[in-house]
């Protein structure tokens, strides 16, 4: 900016053209409300299968419409500082 005004790009409030672009071929693949992604996602993630990693992936897709994000990263470390370890439980 320039002198505290806006000097170039698009007007205040002008939709993104790639965002409304994305927002239809959304609407036109998982409904307006996106409701059948949500479903696919949700049935991938609950899923008593093997492939662990499309679990996790559905889950880190819906992970930021769910929860807030965190203000500050966190890494988590096992016993002793190693490798965190996890046990699915059947």
């Amino acid at each position: 900016m320039a002198k505290g005004r806006k000097t170039g790009g698009r007007s205040k409030g002008t939709p993104n053209k790639v965002s409304n672009v994305v927002r239809d071929i959304w609407q036109r693949l998982g409904g307006p409300d996106g409701e059948l992604y949500a479903q696919q996602l949700h049935l991938i993630a609950t899923a008593p299968h093997g492939d662990v990693h499309a679990r996790l992936k559905a889950l880190a897709i819906v992970a930021p419409y769910v929860w807030k994000k965190l203000a500050e990263q966190v890494e988590l470390t096992g016993t002793g500082g190693g490798p965190l370890e996890i046990r699915w439980k059947s």
